[in-house]
């Protein structure tokens, strides 16, 4: 059964690892209540595994091979850009 489910991500790691299949999608990178959380589709029936994802702020350096998977605005000065890291 497809479900989305909803993963918090920390801001203070350097990376939070989510159990997630690896078709898996991210549908939502947002910020709720002070805090900044992703959404993603998955196959409740598929095998998780566990997937690195890092919260970058603009004008910081990206790392290599990172994916892009959403961005989001907290407050009126601050907007952080989620990556998915490799392996």
């Amino acid at each position: 059964m497809r479900t989305v489910h909803k993963y918090k991500i920390h801001l203070a790691n350097d990376h939070t690892v989510c159990l997630l299949p690896p078709e898996a999608c991210v549908v939502r990178f947002a910020g709720q209540h002070g805090e900044l959380f992703m959404w993603a589709e998955l196959d409740t029936t598929a095998t998780a595994q566990g997937r690195r994802f890092q919260v970058i702020g603009t004008g910081h350096e990206v790392p290599g091979g990172a994916v892009h998977r959403g961005s989001c605005a907290m407050g009126e000065a601050l907007v952080w850009h989620l990556y998915e890291l490799p392996g």
